[in-house]
């Protein structure tokens, strides 16, 4: 068969090949183990015995479109010092699953970028499969995420609220990096804790935050940093209660304050319109009281984004989150999850100085989060890619 050998390579080590078979819907390929020492995995002893042989049947990368299956003779062992029986292990072979890693390895790239619907077809392999290795790969991934070390505190962090698949979500945003360091699913008091004590456990001097009472609030019993303002969300608040209040009676005089205040010069100003803010009319009053509760949560130094220009990431922010709210509307928060935090490929990496009391230990690799710019990028492409290459075994 001289079309599959030609096309497929081996992925694993310390076995031969046997034969290959190929039909109209598979191909198939008989491995065997070649005989090496092997180290008892319960109590280490080297008096190991073969205790028989079975066969094995696991996935690869498909070729042509067509599943790949392995067929791998291996020997049964059994200790002689703790009378255990196992299997002979083989390399590059999952141990979560019945398939190379290298397959492991792509679905788990590919669904980064694509649907578990397309990946199903793209593999060969059902729906329910795709999902169950990509949740076991993300809970990898998410558990070594949150192993320390991580890169000091940002001086300017930025806490965004996203709306995706329905429900809001924050993100924190390095803005001395540029790039986003974490994602939670919510934001009660517990899930912003725990973020907060990993990516700034020693205190970001200055936090900007969203008019949204219930983040604040969870932020005020975390940390002593200082809450500013985010303008940008201030300002998409209120130009929406512009909007809707231009349609009721009597709201013109109050649609204008909050137009000043909108625009104001300098936080003095914002102040200053605020006080006319605090009592809104009856029609608006339920829409505009969980912004003045946001508003008078904040201390002495909420208004001081005002007059000072709008940060270089926030038109990017504010793109990132139009995209995943609309263009990623079906995937699941896992994979948008894992879209935004664990592409390795976006990742903004330096080499800094590790130092003990003064003394310098050496270097080590510091991930300072997804480079916003790339993602943004990398989100567009796909938005406009209705399908993608499958990757080549050079990639796995």
């Amino acid at each position: 068969m001289s079309a599959p050998a030609a096309t497929w390579s081996m992925p694993l080590k310390g076995v031969r090949l046997l034969y290959m078979h190929e039909t109209d819907a598979e191909i198939l390929i008989g491995l065997e183990t070649e005989k090496k020492a092997v180290i008892c995995p319960c109590c280490g002893s080297a008096a190991v015995v073969g205790y028989g042989k079975m066969n094995w049947r696991i996935r690869d990368l498909p070729i042509r479109k067509k599943a790949v299956f392995l067929e791998i003779k291996r020997r049964r062992l059994r200790c002689r010092d703790c009378l255990v029986t196992f299997n002979e292990p083989v390399s590059q072979i999952s141990a979560q699953h019945r398939a190379t890693t290298r397959l492991v390895q792509n679905v788990w790239k590919m669904a980064l970028r694509q649907p578990f619907t397309t990946l199903s077809k793209t593999f060969g392999l059902d729906e329910k499969t795709i999902r169950n290795i990509f949740n076991y790969t993300f809970n990898a991934a998410a558990n070594q995420f949150k192993i320390p070390p991580r890169p000091p505190a940002p001086l300017a962090l930025e806490i965004r609220l996203l709306t995706i698949l329905r429900h809001q979500r924050v993100l924190w945003i390095n803005l001395d990096q540029g790039t986003l360091i974490d994602m939670d699913e919510n934001k009660t008091l517990e899930s912003i804790h725990e973020t907060l004590q990993r990516v700034a456990r020693d205190g970001a001097h200055k936090i900007s935050v969203p008019p949204d009472a219930a983040l604040i609030q969870a932020l005020q019993a975390s940390t002593q940093s200082a809450l500013v303002l985010h303008l940008p969300s201030m300002r998409n608040a209120c130009n929406d209660l512009i909007t809707l209040g231009r349609s009721i009676d009597h709201a013109a005089s109050y649609l204008a304050t909050l137009s000043q205040f909108v625009g104001a010069k300098d936080a003095s100003e914002a102040h200053r319109w605020w006080q006319d803010l605090r009592s809104p009319p009856v029609e608006l009053r339920t829409k505009m009281e969980p912004l003045i509760v946001a508003v008078e949560l904040l201390g002495a130094e909420r208004f001081d984004a005002f007059g000072q220009p709008d940060h270089a990431y926030d038109a990017l922010t504010g793109r990132l989150g139009k995209i995943l709210s609309t263009d990623f509307s079906k995937r699941s928060y896992d994979v948008i999850c894992a879209i935004v935090l664990f592409d390795k490929t976006l990742q903004k990496t330096a080499r800094t100085g590790v130092s003990e009391n003064g003394a310098h230990l050496g270097y080590q690799k510091t991930n300072y989060g997804t480079s916003i710019p790339k993602l943004v990028a990398r989100l567009e492409k796909l938005s406009g890619d209705s399908a993608l290459n499958y990757p080549s075994e050079s990639e796995t």
